[in-house]
């Protein structure tokens, strides 16, 4: 377990620096975990927990009762606790209602008002508004209009989709007096009245989930021992006994526990005075209406903690990657609560044994123990909460390595991120605490008819927060399948399910990202016909001679093909005569999940040899999907398609794509042909159908399927170009060209590891600051359209589409080549943002760079908004030290301009190829689109002499070149004062600062006027803070980076533990002064170890940190501050004395800033 440790001094916020590999640096120890009781004193019971990202920052928030907690980015850090609004009081569903894009909450109404508890039967949904200026004002809460007459509190609660376009959320309620399962049924506009109606009088009276467990295409219901099945659009049912038994199940879950193609049935029991409890799996026979076969997990008996309920909290992901669902328990110990343990079951051999880790013991868990990645780092962690006590509990995995993770961390723009830990009026929860879980020696289970007592725990310190100490990790035993247990052989093809860490494989390495050069990466597509009234194109309803793909048409049920998905959904074949080309696969989506993929392993490709991949394909809501081919077992090369989208529409249509294979040599059968699914959403349905994979040279000799269910009868060829002689079939009337399409080359983020802390101590020779040309609107630079000898850098100016470029994003962007030939130099690269990200980059790894030697980067660039990059050259791998060019600012604008910068290579010796060129755009939000183009990496001594780029698409006609005009600030001819009592001067330094200083000049304590208690009577906590600094004069020219810091102690004194900061800010001096002006909200700054400051306390001191173009702190502080050597490898005489002015003013929250002109 990692040690915490804090600084004596301020702690550095330079950005992290993420590193793609092809190997991700995971590994997983599941008896190693960390608890945080994130809030002990919640006000009141809650029924449910769940987890999703509510304010679009990237992290999970927790929602539980009333209440959300908002995601500090890390698990120890301080999480706040925030009504969801009166009169929500429990929550039941998180769904987007309103299709927005934001996720909305459905809950309840207390029972009586003002007596809130568990029990409410009146429903309101409280509406996302995605924008809110402070988390306390995230939803809008709206009335359903429905109460559920004889109601008391839900045990279970699921969204569905029947048909399409419908939504409705089934409802199971505890009551013995409610003999029925109920359906709100939610209206185009959830904002009118919803509807309720009954859906059927069987009931288990607990958890309900949904699943395709007949596999005939719709949805069907699983209560417990009992499944209801679907008999149309979910009007009408079916009961039936899946395992007779008197035992009471509890919690319950559908899934495939042994790859067979079905859905199997993981069913926890409420223990009574009668009855062991006990957790046990249901193996679902070829016919799901007989008899299930019963396999025992896990049971209590005499040597179990008395009162232990085992499995009343129950979740299933694949948490070890190995590609089989795992299971976590929570025990409801009433009688002896502190005796609540929580368990993992690692699955072996497909349900055939299970190793039991224990995760954590000392609280009862009801309705609780939900895997959630909360810190990002590609592993499961665990929230809980339970019945009798008033905490919401977080385990951390720990795992036996770090996972690689890009922490949220200032930028160098002065765009606001969104907040991590704000205040409110809610009362703040305590911080965690950390505490070192202990672990158990083994954990055998001997094979007996009732599973016999694990071996207790060794006695472990519990280590305090912040300084958990390590646990060593036991050998797991395996446990032995219990007698009842029938182990049945599965079918190798359908066996092995996709590791949740699929996203994370495809990693942006020189052979493993981007598509072949020559592939075709946008798919051409034709219109397939919609019903058997029209003629089909020839060669769709047969498989092409050299087909590799079995079953292909699905002509032989799921044979074959693999499913696999970390939320909820089912894989079924559908075998409808009267539709296209008869059986088709069906991947219906009942909760979204991060990892969902319908595949196929094993077959057969040859290296470096052309293929064309087609099929049909279509989804009910016109939501995408993406083609992978790639090495099955880690790590996951790509083998040449890699993110290739699919524009899916509720209509058939058939794709095709050409690429190369690479990333092997020979043959190989370690293969893995992949239909990633994420986009789908609660009732999305994906159907696809004849699936081909020939070598191109083959194509053209089409064969039967093993049972073709139709003829072709049209003359017609399904490609982008051809246009049917059916009159009656719709053919589409133009194709989408790949260079303007956006194509995803490396959308995982599998293996982003952290910045090194240390930093290079060689000093560049030179001064990192770009200077800049404005491109006039019809001309462009001399020489700006060709590249210069000797660059390095490949496919310079998107000739070539995206060859030898890779791009990245935590958030949602699309990286694409436009061809305009009317626009500037022809072909540019464009990212286009749809949802901001803390990693968001468009990089080139692999070019040679030769050690001390000066280079010139230059290149040409704007944004559509005025939104600034930084340009970065660095190590690939980790530990990605600086190469001498580190966050360099590019000031965009939404014209053209071409940028150049010159420096000296370090951080290395000898000539190497382990590098990256890196445009970090985390400034990008919705709507942002980058451009870049013409990119050149050049030894300074070498520049000069052009030649043309692969294919120069326009030839220079101008030769003026404009020079930009500098930043300046506005001088009002007027002033008014400011608003009383709404604004505060808080730091004011206006003298040189000189190495007296150290890097840091600061109050220390700050004004009396500025110090006081900030959230009552005036709230400036959640105000902005307002900027102006001059740089009026310092020894050099410099690009220095300043950054404006608030210090704390401690409730318990200890000096500097608290720290908040502003994103750096770019001055480039050139001897003339530089003033800047800008503002940054106080939720949104950066927290050091993600803990707020109490602003209700007097703060330490309030300062600046003087900062070098790599972003280290100039200054001599020692050791944490000086990794490249005191002064961080600068000249002190460069830099002080430094002639500065630095005013900032903080506006209390809902004000306006009067202006700069009342603080002269």
């Amino acid at each position: 377990m990692p040690t915490l440790t804090y600084t004596s001094e301020p702690t550095s916020t330079n950005t992290a620096i993420p590193t793609a590999t092809s190997t991700p640096a995971f590994c997983y120890s599941l008896d190693d975990w960390t608890t945080y009781v994130i809030d002990s004193a919640r006000p009141y019971r809650a029924v449910f927990i769940d987890s999703a990202d509510l304010d679009g920052d990237g992290y999970q928030d927790i929602v539980t009762g009333a209440w959300w907690y908002r995601n500090p980015g890390a698990a120890g850090g301080v999480w706040q606790r925030y009504a969801v609004g009166a009169p929500f009081n429990q929550m039941a569903v998180i769904h987007d209602f309103d299709g927005d894009g934001y996720l909305d909450l459905l809950g309840t109404k207390p029972e009586n008002p003002g007596s809130p508890g568990e029990r409410g039967n009146a429903f309101v949904w409280a509406r996302n508004r995605g924008d809110a200026a402070t988390p306390s004002q995230q939803f809008e809460i709206i009335d359903t209009g429905v109460t559920v007459t004889g109601g008391d509190f839900l045990q279970g609660a699921q969204v569905v989709s029947f048909s399409p376009g419908t939504i409705e959320v089934i409802l199971s309620w505890h009551s013995k007096f409610l003999a029925h399962l109920d359906a709100l049924v939610v209206p185009n506009n959830p904002t009118q009245s919803w509807g309720l109606r009954q859906v059927s009088t069987v009931t288990q009276k607990e958890e309900v989930n949904a699943g395709d467990i007949d596999r005939d295409g719709d949805l069907d219901l699983l209560l417990g021992t009992i499944w209801l099945e679907n008999l149309g659009n979910g009007t009408a049912w079916s009961a039936h006994t899946l395992y007779s038994t008197t035992d009471e199940p509890d919690r319950n879950h559908l899934i495939d526990v042994n790859g067979d193609g079905r859905l199997d049935a993981i069913v926890g029991y409420e223990r009574t005075d009668s009855q062991p409890g006990k957790l046990a799996w249901y193996e679902a026979p070829a016919s799901p209406t007989g008899t299930w076969t019963e396999h025992i997990i896990f049971n209590t008996n005499s040597s179990d903690p008395p009162g232990a309920r085992p499995a009343m909290s129950l979740d299933v992901i694949d948490i070890d990657g190995d590609g089989d669902p795992d299971i976590v328990m929570g025990e409801h110990n009433l009688k002896n609560p502190t005796q609540g343990r929580v368990f993992i079951f690692e699955n072996i051999n497909n349900g055939a044994s299970w190793i039991r880790h224990q995760v954590a013991i000392g609280h009862e868990h009801h309705v609780g123990t939900q895997f959630v990645d909360i810190d990002n780092d590609g592993d499961q962690d665990i929230i809980s909460i339970g019945w009798e006590h008033s905490n919401v509990l977080l385990y951390k995995q720990n795992g036996c390595a770090t996972p690689p993770v890009a922490t949220p961390v200032p930028t160098a723009t002065a765009t606001s991120a969104a907040p991590h830990t704000p205040t409110s009026t809610e009362p703040t929860t305590s911080p965690p605490t950390a505490t070192a879980t202990s672990s158990p020696t083994a954990t055998t289970v001997a094979p007996s008819p009732t599973a016999t007592a694990t071996s207790s725990p060794t006695a472990t310190t519990v280590a305090p927060s912040p300084t958990a100490t390590a646990t060593s990790s036991p050998t797991a035993t395996t446990v032995a399948p219990s007698p009842t247990a029938t182990a049945t052989s599965s079918p190798t093809a359908t066996t092995v399910a996709p590791s949740p860490t699929a996203t994370a494989t495809s990693s942006p390495t020189a052979t493993t990202v981007a598509p072949s050069p020559t592939a075709t990466t946008t798919p051409t597509k034709s219109v397939a016909p919609p019903d058997p009234a029209t003629t089909t194109t020839p060669d769709v309803c047969v498989s092409p001679a050299g087909n590799v793909i079995a079953n292909p048409g699905f002509e032989n049920g799921v044979t074959g093909w693999s499913f696999f998905t970390s939320g909820s959904a089912g894989f079924s074949v559908v075998s409808d005569n009267t539709s296209y080309c008869g059986n088709y696969g069906r991947v219906s989506v009942t909760k979204a999940g991060n990892n969902v993929q319908l595949f196929q392993i094993g077959f057969p490709l040859k290296a470096n040899t052309r293929y064309t991949l087609r099929l049909t394909a279509r989804s009910s809501d016109g939501r995408d999907t993406q083609l992978f081919i790639q090495r099955h077992t880690a790590p996951n090369t790509h083998y040449g398609l890699a993110g290739v989208p699919l524009d899916l529409t509720p209509q058939w249509q058939t794709f095709e794509v050409e690429f190369t294979t690479k990333g092997f040599s020979g043959t190989t059968t370690d293969s893995r042909l992949r239909f990633w699914l994420t986009s789908g959403v609660a009732g999305t349905v994906f159907d696809f159908d004849e699936v081909a994979l020939v070598e191109t040279a083959n194509l053209g000799t089409p064969q039967p399927t093993s049972t073709p269910t139709r003829t072709p009868t049209a003359s017609s060829t399904p490609t982008a170009t051809a246009t049917s002689t059916a009159t009656d079939t719709p053919v589409p009337t133009e194709t989408a060209t790949a260079t303007s399409t956006p194509t995803p080359t490396a959308t995982s983020a599998g293996a982003v590891t952290h910045t090194p802390t240390a930093t290079p101590t060689a000093t560049a020779s030179s001064t990192p600051s770009p200077t800049s040309t404005v491109i006039p609107t019809g001309t462009i630079a001399p020489g700006t359209c060709v590249s210069p000898a000797g660059n390095v850098i490949a496919n310079p100016g998107f000739e070539n589409g995206v060859t030898g470029w890779s791009f990245f994003t935590s958030g949602s962007a699309g990286f694409s080549v436009v061809s305009d030939n009317t626009s500037y130099c022809g072909n540019y690269g464009r990212v286009s943002v749809t949802k901001a990200g803390n990693n968001v980059q468009l990089f080139q790894i692999g070019f040679p760079l030769k050690a001390n030697t000066r280079y010139t980067l230059r290149l040409t660039a704007r944004s559509s908004d005025g939104r600034d990059t930084q340009l970065f050259i660095q190590r690939h791998t980790a530990p990605n030290t600086h190469y001498g060019l580190a966050g360099v600012p590019l000031d965009l604008t939404p014209q053209w301009q071409t940028f150049e910068v010159e420096f000296t290579t370090k951080g290395f010796s000898g000539t190497t190829t382990d590098s990256r060129l890196r445009f970090w755009l985390t400034s990008g939000v919705a709507g942002t689109v980058f451009d870049f183009d013409e990119v050149a990496l050049v030894e300074t001594a070498n520049l000069g002499t052009p030649q043309p780029t692969s294919t120069p698409t326009r030839t220079p006609v101008a030769t003026a070149v404009t020079s930009p005009t500098p930043t300046k600030t506005s001088t009002p001819t007027s002033a008014t004062p400011p608003p009383s009592g709404s604004e505060l001067v808080v730091f004011d330094w206006n003298k040189p600062v000189t190495t007296a200083q150290r890097g840091f000049p600061w109050d220390s304590p700050p004004m009396p006027s500025a110090n006081g208690n900030w959230v009552t009577p005036t709230n400036f906590a959640n105000g902005t803070f307002y900027f102006r600094a001059t740089i009026r004069s310092m020894p050099t020219h410099k690009l220095a980076r300043l950054q404006f810091c608030v210090w704390q102690k401690s409730a318990s004194g200890q000096s500097l533990a608290l720290e908040t900061c502003a994103p750096l800010k770019n001055f480039n001096y050139t001897g003339s002064p530089v003033t800047l002006t800008w503002s940054q909200s106080i939720d949104a700054m950066w927290k050091k170890n993600g803990n707020s400051l109490d602003w209700a306390r007097p703060r330490e001191r309030n300062g600046v940190a003087i900062k070098n173009s790599n972003g280290d702190p100039v200054s001599d502080y020692l050791p944490a501050w000086t990794s490249g050597g005191l002064w961080n490898g600068e000249k002190p005489t460069d830099w002080y004395p430094m002639d500065l002015r630095f005013t900032v003013v903080v506006v209390q929250a809902g004000k306006a800033f009067s202006g700069w002109q009342n603080y002269p």
